[in-house]
């Protein structure tokens, strides 16, 4: 892919997708047992309240502007699609100072195929960082339902118990980079009981 950057800077990951496409990076490690809980501690560094950012596609030329960069973490990834939870701000009134609420927009997708469907989405304006500050998103999955939870210095439950049934046994997890963003990511956490591991 064009226009990435990884590396590691001032102690943290940073990943950075300056191109038109979505980026997802997941993890070698192949989860087969049906409970889990995934956990990442992690920043949009271009999530800036009136910042917006134009990238332009190298081959095609073609120029587009990106002022609420989204970043998330998926899960129950296969070949054949993934879940993810995706994270965005917005502004009700950008120029308005005195009707202005930033919020965040947390959404629950499923992808089959290059078909994107939202299965929950929820705001938030308050627990979290709403510009380039840290949160922590966590997706707890237990008996078939995912429990969201999200917070700058503690989670906050914002979706409790979502139907995500898997017909898989064998998936990843990893991080949404959408275009236009820089991720840094302080800290990755991945547990689950193998002794349920039919």
């Amino acid at each position: 892919m064009m226009n990435r950057y990884r590396g590691i800077e001032d102690g943290y990951l940073i990943d950075e997708n300056a191109s038109l496409a979505d980026a997802i990076v997941v993890d070698t490690t192949i989860i087969t047992a049906s409970d889990y809980r995934y956990e990442l501690r992690f920043a949009n560094l271009n999530n800036i309240s009136g910042k917006t950012r134009k990238l332009k596609d190298p081959i095609s030329r073609r120029t587009m502007s990106i002022d609420a960069p989204q970043w998330g973490i998926v899960f129950d990834y296969t070949e054949n699609g993934y879940k993810a939870v995706i994270l965005s701000c917005h502004n009700s009134a950008l120029y308005d100072d005195l009707t202005n609420v930033r919020y965040m927009t947390i959404k629950l997708v499923e992808c089959v195929g290059n078909k994107v469907q939202t299965l929950n989405e929820v705001q938030m304006s308050r627990d979290v960082s709403l510009e380039s500050g840290f949160n922590t998103l966590s997706i707890d999955m237990k008996d078939g339902t995912a429990t969201i939870a999200i917070g700058k210095d503690e989670l906050v439950t914002v979706m409790d118990r979502v139907d995500c049934k898997s017909e898989n046994s064998n998936i990843k997890v990893g991080y949404f980079v959408g275009a236009g963003s820089r991720i840094a990511i302080d800290c990755s956490r991945l547990t689950y009981d193998d002794s349920k591991v039919s």
